[in-house]
């Protein structure tokens, strides 16, 4: 069951998200009926999720049926179904409110960070510095890991230097 709500923990990071910008777009009644909506579905979820007749006849025999064997697993699905569904109905108003480049947005700093993440690795665990200790190499891998981020969204142009001083001296 804790694998299962791990796998939901990244739905219910963007649902608080989500709702955090809705909320801050003053669309506090749409939050609120997104919410309703998802508790509709979680209530639904369970009820079916736990009910053993109809697990057994739609799943019966399938690593499916497994999960739902036991009742925490059954609602640990329910709650990520229902975070699911709030992320859908929180992005949908926001896609039409805010245009979003999805490279500019997403691919490069996903590409940063996994990049950001690669020299990281790299730098703790393949590259020996004996003469550092713990403390100042985790500084030392922080400062390039964000160096190397932040070189990364400059190239993709994800972030421009004007946005950079204005968030540094401002």
């Amino acid at each position: 069951p804790l694998r299962i709500l791990a796998t939901g923990g990244l739905f219910l990071y963007l649902l608080q998200i989500t709702n955090g910008v809705l909320y801050g777009l003053g669309r506090v009644n749409l939050v609120l009926g997104n919410s309703l909506i998802m508790a509709i579905v979680r209530i639904g979820a369970i009820y079916i999720f736990t009910s053993r007749i109809l697990v057994n006849y739609y799943f019966y025999g399938s690593s499916f049926a497994a999960i739902l064997e036991t009742g925490v697993g059954a609602v640990a699905l329910a709650y990520i179904l229902s975070y699911v569904v709030g992320v859908v109905l929180n992005l949908t108003p926001l896609n039409q409110i805010i245009t979003l480049d999805i490279k500019q947005d997403l691919i490069i700093p996903l590409v940063a960070a996994f990049g950001m993440g690669v020299i990281l690795h790299q730098l703790v665990y393949r590259i020996q510095l004996p003469f550092l200790e713990e403390i100042p190499l985790l500084i030392l891998a922080s400062l390039i890991g964000l160096t190397a981020y932040l070189a990364i969204l400059f190239w993709g142009n994800s972030l421009k230097i004007s946005e950079a001083r204005a968030i540094l001296f401002k």
